[in-house]
Parts: C-alpha cells; structure tokens; sequence
C-alpha cells in the first residue's frame, strides 16, 4: 500500500524533475535570444557604417551637381575628347594674342564712335 509519506516523496521528485527541466529551457531560452541579440546588434553595426557609406556619397554627389563650378574643369575628359585650346600652341602664340588685343581695341573703338555719332 502507497503510504501519504511515499506520496510526498514522489510528489517532491517529480517537482524537482519539473524545476531542474524548467530551469534547463529557461537557460537554454535566455542563451538563446543573447545570441540572437548579439547578431541583431552585428547587423546593426554593419548597416550604420553601410548608411554613412552611402551618406557620403549623397553628399558628394550632390556637392558635384550643386557645388561651385568654373570654367575650368576639375575632371579629365573622357577618352577621345580633347580640348579646343589647351593643346592647341597657335592660340598661346604671341602673333594671335596681338591680334586679339587688337580685335577687342577696334571693336571698343567702333563702340566709342557709335556713341559720340548718336549724340
């Protein structure tokens, strides 16, 4: 015959049976979701440094459309393509920028004359 003792002692077991199972997935959750968390915070770390990447970029490429420009290019021309004066030696020539100097005389001349004639 089961005694209440027996009953006790066995009831006492299958509680410890039930903690030490419980507490073995309860380990086994919390290892779990720290791993989990650990490569979620990885993740995270790889997309903000890939969000700054592309930041500067945005912003260099909006710097090239928007920046100041100038005349001069500060890029090389692509292949095949050359400049109009830059390789040319006859526009650097002392005899064509005598006859510009010239040119830009005469035409503030005719422009100087046309004006005295309209008064």
């Amino acid at each position: 015959m089961i005694t209440s003792d027996i009953i006790k002692t066995l009831l006492n077991l299958y509680g410890n049976v039930v903690n030490d199972v419980s507490n073995d997935s309860n380990e086994k959750l919390i290892q779990l979701l720290e791993e989990q968390l650990a490569q979620s915070n990885k993740r995270n770390e790889e997309l903000l440094k890939q969000i700054e990447s592309l930041s500067q970029q945005v912003r260099y490429l909006i710097k090239l459309l928007y920046g100041s420009k100038s005349e001069k290019s500060k890029y090389q021309a692509p292949d095949g393509q050359c400049s109009l004066f830059d390789d040319d030696s006859f526009f650097n020539e002392p005899e064509y920028l005598n006859a510009i100097v010239l040119l830009v005389s005469a035409l503030a001349m005719a422009k100087e004359n046309k004006g005295k004639k309209a008064a």
